[in-house]
């Protein structure tokens, strides 16, 4: 199997991401299964974006037929959709209300950092 990176230290970012994403997910179905699907369906709605984030961080990792340009592309708005519908639209109440308002304003300061990453990327290169 061929992957994308030869640096040790390029591999071994990736192997901590895949790690923890895979913590996450697992996390998420442990609370599934554990809390019972009439309870947890929109969690599991709203993670379905992230989800095909790790779908394609290995697809890419492993060269399984998509490109840089792709990979930045949909995991950027896979990211982007997750954060506006997770932590913007369907925000779950906070005890401490100003803890509250920062985590809106660190997630809609998420979202203007990627479009306007993506309004002055150049893709020539």
């Amino acid at each position: 199997m061929e992957v994308r990176f030869k640096k040790k230290s390029d591999v071994f970012n990736i192997i901590v991401t895949i790690l923890a994403a895979a913590i996450s997910v697992g996390t998420m179905i442990y609370g599934v299964l554990h809390l019972g699907f009439e309870n947890t369906w929109p969690e599991l709605v709203l993670s379905v974006f992230y989800i095909a984030c790790v779908a394609m961080m290995l697809m890419y990792f492993f060269k399984w037929g998509i490109t840089t340009k792709q990979f930045n592309y949909w995991c950027t708005l896979n990211v982007g959709i997750t954060v506006l519908l997770r932590d913007i639209l369907f925000a779950p109440p906070l005890a401490n209300y100003p803890l509250h308002l920062t985590c809106l304003t660190l997630s809609v300061a998420l979202i203007l950092m990627l479009t306007y990453f993506y309004a002055r990327k150049d893709w020539k290169t």
